[in-house]
């Protein structure tokens, strides 16, 4: 349930409900629902409400007038108001006969808050000021939300509403709210004005009372206070005394029952019997009855019933009493109190009503399964009820609103009217007051019939006599489609009347609407299964066109399943003619009754689907055939020739791929014996590249040995002559033995860099488990060597199952490092090894300068080197800028043989 707004800036409240709707594998497609303009039931159920709270509060405000003290009550009717009004601070205040502005009671917060200096409750007319000076000078109910000024001192006061307390055309007092955390509106102004109307009648008692108290004399002021509190309790209640003598039939009234029961001061005949002739005819043997039963039984009399004015007015009184007897128990005397219940009877009639209207609302919307008939009947006798009528119809207008057709009377109409031809056309131009509604575009309501009315033009002879009418077009969008018409309410006819009567034919025809939409459905639901069925079939036929090898299981297929798509498949046959064979489907039997489609392959015709029926049926569109059947066998037909046509491509494309495939295997044979020549030259190349890389290899091993082995050897002999040599002169000549010791030094860091040499050369420990170590090795060396920083870090030992492979890889590192230093001149190096169980990755990266790119790789002997090397191992090489300047060489491998 929600709110829209129209384009013209109106609310209107919905109802809207979905359901989903499922297709025949249960999966939901689409959602539908019902929309339904609630915005008549909810004003009905606000003014409902309203009205009950606006009796509740009165009630209270009514309660505390006859309960509570003079020095309160100010104060409680204030907190009540506040309470209702959700406003922080008020002032209920009288005005005195010297006009001066009395407010016994502020609101406690002000009191205690406010800095005023000399804070007074009086205020003589002269200093009236304000908005609430203005409203009692101007007799007026004002409020603002804003632009309030307030004296020094004075509490803050964001919004205020005041509301003259009016008697009598004289302004009697003064409601103020203030504060309130919304802002005041014209329905906060009218409910604090219906208050101040609740209220005026007993303030005005009760200011007169204290005029009259000021009056007497000291000593009788209790005791008038007391009287005047009772009687005023009466009248602010409505509510009298009464005095029955049984013995001599005498009955004494307080001053307000003659009132209460539409008498002048001392009218009333003042006996039993003139109490029963006002009491309602049908409500008087009730009374009679309970009076009997409390004066004969002893039971309680309390009893609720109509009495009838002398102008003919009912009101409802409400009468509890009880009975005094003698020393003997008979009864003498019989006490009690009337009070007037009208107001209350009629809201509880108006509640009961409105609640008989909802009931009827729901019950017309339950009515989905029902007639049309059924359903106008329900609403003709549902507006009678609702708006307590007598007569209704129900009418329905043409396309273009120039006329109407009653064929929908109530049941009372139809037994009471006299005028021949029902059903009834009535021309627009010449209709009278229902005429006027639709002329008017709106409800035209009628409480004197009698009377003289522009639109009337009377009735035909026979008709039942109307007293009171009222009629209510219906629209769909900006056209009158329906009218619904009541006579002869016995009271007039009344705004609630207008918008139940209005919602009960409104929802009827949205209900006749919704049910003529779900009959459209299902007449829909039932094409749209003929669809499917026919969908299906040319499915299943194109399925079976591209899943089939040959045109004979094509047409076995498709004349088992046209029929499945047919209006009448029990009775469908189908045959299908190709080059002379014919293809017929199960119990194949020719007719009369006969469809036919032709095939037709390169602009001739070469066969037809035939479709049969074996018995008549009601003709159609063509035949006993409908016009989507047509559709179907001609787009079968097509669907059949193109595949003859594409399986005649398929065989003459089958044929020249064979072709084809003899001229490819031809070739394939002399290509597969140049690849084998090729294969065995690219084997002799590798193991050429193999065998240069191994001499290579044996080289500088050889000349890593010599230098380790010879070189080294001499060195170390030179540094033990040389060191031999220092001791000797060191006595003799010191200064001699210190340039020899030096000269030990130099042979010594020689001897070290021509091992490192030959290490590099020849690295005589390099096995497959030595890598790491060989590696680290390799960067403290070239640090050494070149005065750089090289770095190596792996994440772990990693195993190499072949020898050659960590040879392979330290050749990388080195050509690697070389190119850094000699064409990068690197300053920072860092040799990286990972691996993750599968695959393990080398990486040399360098802060030199960046790599030339592609073509000198090509032209570099080392760079070519190295993708043999990765190569023989049977991993990749990848060379890149590293991101801040500088070469990165990655290098793949397997870490295992296989």
């Amino acid at each position: 349930m929600y709110r829209i707004v129209r384009p013209d800036g109106s609310v209107r409240w919905i109802n809207d409900r979905g359901f989903k709707v499922h297709d025949d594998t249960g999966r939901v497609y689409r959602i539908a629902g019902i929309a339904e303009d609630i915005t008549e039931r909810r004003h009905a159920e606000e003014a409902v409400r309203s009205s009950q709270h606006e009796l509740r509060i009165s009630n209270r405000i009514a309660e505390i007038f006859l309960t509570t003290a003079d020095d309160e009550m100010y104060s409680e009717v204030l907190h009540v108001l506040l309470e209702a009004m959700e406003s922080r601070y008020g002032i209920f205040g009288y005005i005195r006969e010297d006009d001066t502005l009395i407010i016994p009671s502020m609101t406690r917060d002000i009191w205690d808050e406010c800095r005023v200096r000399d804070k007074t409750i009086v205020f003589p007319r002269e200093k009236w000021g304000g908005i609430w000076g203005r409203a009692l000078v101007e007799k007026r109910s004002l409020f603002a939300n804003e632009g309030l000024h307030v004296p020094e001192g004075h509490v803050p006061v964001t919004r205020v509403l005041v509301v003259p307390v009016m008697y009598a055309g004289k302004v009697i007092g003064l409601l103020q709210v203030a504060n309130k955390a919304t802002d005041y509106t014209y329905k906060d102004q009218k409910f604090l004005e219906t208050m101040a109307n609740k209220i005026a009648p007993i303030l005005n008692a009760r200011l007169q009372r204290d005029t009259e108290q000021r009056e007497r004399k000291q000593a009788e002021e209790a005791l008038r206070r007391s009287e005047e509190r009772y009687a005023l309790a009466q009248r602010a209640a409505e509510i009298g005394s009464w005095d029955w003598n049984i013995l001599t039939g005498a009955l004494t009234w307080s001053e307000t029952i003659e009132p209460m029961f539409g008498f002048r001061r001392g009218e009333f005949d003042k006996t039993y019997d003139a109490f029963l002739d006002c009491v309602h005819p049908e409500d008087r043997k009730s009374v009679t009855d309970a009076v009997d039963a409390c004066v004969e039984g002893g039971e309680d009399y309390l009893i609720e019933h109509r009495i009838v004015r002398p102008d003919g007015s009912v009101r409802w009184v409400s009468e509890t009493g009880d009975v005094i007897r003698d020393e003997r128990g008979e009864a003498i005397r019989m006490l009690g109190v009337v009070q007037d219940i009208t107001e209350r009877k009629d809201a509880e009639r108006r509640l009961e009503l409105h609640d008989f209207r909802l009931q009827s609302l729901l019950d017309l919307h339950k009515m989905g399964e029902a007639s049309k008939e059924e359903i106008l009947d329900f609403a003709r006798e549902e507006i009678i009820k609702v708006t307590e009528s007598k007569f209704a119809f129900i009418g329905f207008l043409s396309e273009d609103e120039s006329a109407m057709t009653i064929d929908n009377w109530s049941k009372l109409t139809m037994a009471e009217c006299a005028v021949a031809d029902k059903p009834m056309h009535f021309p627009i131009a010449k209709a009278g007051l229902w005429g006027a509604a639709v002329r008017q575009r709106k409800p035209v309501v009628v409480n004197d019939y009698e009377a003289a009315h522009a639109a009337k033009k009377g009735y035909p002879e026979g008709h039942v006599p109307i007293k009171r009418f009222l009629c209510i077009p219906v629209f769909e969008g900006k056209r009158i489609v329906a009218m619904g018409g009541v006579a002869n309410k016995e009271s007039d006819y009344n705004e609630s009347d207008i918008d139940a009567m209005a919602s009960m034919i409104n929802d009827m025809w949205r209900v006749i609407q919704r049910k003529q939409a779900e009959e459209a459905r299902s007449v829909l639901l039932l094409d749209m299964g003929e669809r499917v069925k026919e969908l299906t079939c040319i499915y299943e036929i194109a399925k079976s066109i591209r899943q089939r090898q040959t045109l004979e299981e094509i047409f076995q297929d498709t004349v088992a399943l046209i029929p499945l798509g047919w209006h009448y498949p029990e009775i469908t046959r189908v045959k299908v003619s190709f080059d002379g064979v014919e293809y017929v489907s199960e119990a194949f039997e020719e007719t009369e009754w006969k469809l036919t489609s032709e095939l037709v392959i390169s602009g001739e015709r070469s066969g037809s689907v035939e479709v049969y029926l074996l018995e008549e049926k009601p003709m159609l569109d063509e035949g006993p055939f409908l016009r989507e059947e047509r559709y179907l066998i001609d787009n079968i037909a097509r669907a059949l020739s193109g595949a003859i046509e594409r399986k005649r491509a398929e065989e003459n494309l089958r044929r020249y791929r064979q072709h084809l495939e003899e001229l490819v295997e031809e070739r394939t044979i002399e290509l597969t014996e140049a690849n084998k020549q090729l294969l065995q030259e690219i084997e002799g190349r590798k193991r050429l590249e193999k065998e240069i890389l191994e001499i290579g290899e044996r080289e500088q091993r050889r000349i890593g040995q010599e230098l380790h082995d010879s070189i080294g050897q001499q060195f170390t002999g030179i540094a033990f002559m040389t060191k031999v040599l220092a001791q000797k002169l060191s006595a003799k000549l010191p200064s001699e033995a210190a340039d020899a010791t030096e000269v030990v030094s130099l042979v010594n860091r020689a001897m070290d860099q021509t091992r490192s040499l030959a290490k590099g050369l020849h690295p005589v420990d390099l096995d497959t488990d030595s890598l790491t170590s060989i590696l680290q090795e390799l960067a403290a060396t070239t640090e050494k060597l070149f005065g750089i920083r090289c770095t190596f870090e792996c994440d772990g030992p990693i195993a190499i199952d072949d020898a050659a492979v960590a040879v392979h890889l330290y050749r990388m590192v080195q050509e690697a490092i070389n190119n850094a230093i000699k064409h990068g001149h690197a300053k920072n190096i860092h040799i990286g090894l990972t691996h993750d169980g599968k695959k393990s990755v080398l990486t040399v990266q360098n802060d030199g300068l960046d790599f030339p790119g592609m073509e000198a790789k090509s032209k570099g002997m080392g760079l070519q080197i190295m993708d043999h090397r990765a190569e023989m191992i049977g991993g990749s090489l990848d060379i890149s800028k590293a991101a801040g300047g500088g070469t990165i060489v990655t290098c793949e491998f397997a870490n295992k043989k296989g």
